[in-house]
């Protein structure tokens, strides 16, 4: 009978061992899992104006020049985002007056309407586009921020355009 007990008590510290065992393998996993996500961000580049110009995968673990590459290639006066499944091009943004805007895989078939207006709404110009690019020339508006907006084929985005 003693020694059933002694058994008894081995057995269920046995199951305790390897219980904690089994509960400090999961936790390691979890770190483990946890740490390989957070080796890797994404980052945005914003222009000064505040338009997202591109997005890239930042590891902690290595230098990334993916990030470093792309701010490079679209510098702080370049602006390029989706609209649909349209690619915008924006630049200069600062502008000192004429701002080009380009849609780079246009169709002919693509309806889409640009307006530019102060940043209380007050429109300064409105074009319909027929071709995949164009530029607004707002040498005569005075410094500050404005806003560009984009309808493209019933989608709709604005941009913050600064005016130096």
């Amino acid at each position: 009978s003693q020694k059933n007990i002694v058994t008894l008590r081995r057995t269920r510290d046995d199951i305790t061992i390897i219980t904690m065992n089994l509960k400090s393998l999961l936790t390691m996993i979890l770190l483990l899992a946890v740490s390989l996500m957070a080796s890797a961000q994404v980052r945005y580049i914003y222009d000064p104006a505040g338009n997202r110009v591109t997005r890239g995968r930042i590891s902690f673990n290595s230098p990334s020049t993916e990030f470093q590459q792309g701010n490079e290639a679209y510098g702080l006066s370049h602006s390029s985002d989706m609209l649909g499944e349209r690619n915008i091009r924006i630049h200069p943004n600062p502008t000192t007056g004429k701002l080009k805007i380009e849609i780079l895989n246009y169709a002919p078939e693509d309806i889409c309407d640009l307006s530019f207006c102060t940043i209380v709404g007050y429109q300064i110009a409105s074009v319909h586009l027929t071709s995949p690019s164009t530029t607004l020339d707002i040498t005569d508006q005075k410094n500050g921020l404005y806003l560009l907006q984009i309808q493209l084929n019933g989608l709709k985005r604005a941009w913050r355009i600064i005016k130096k």
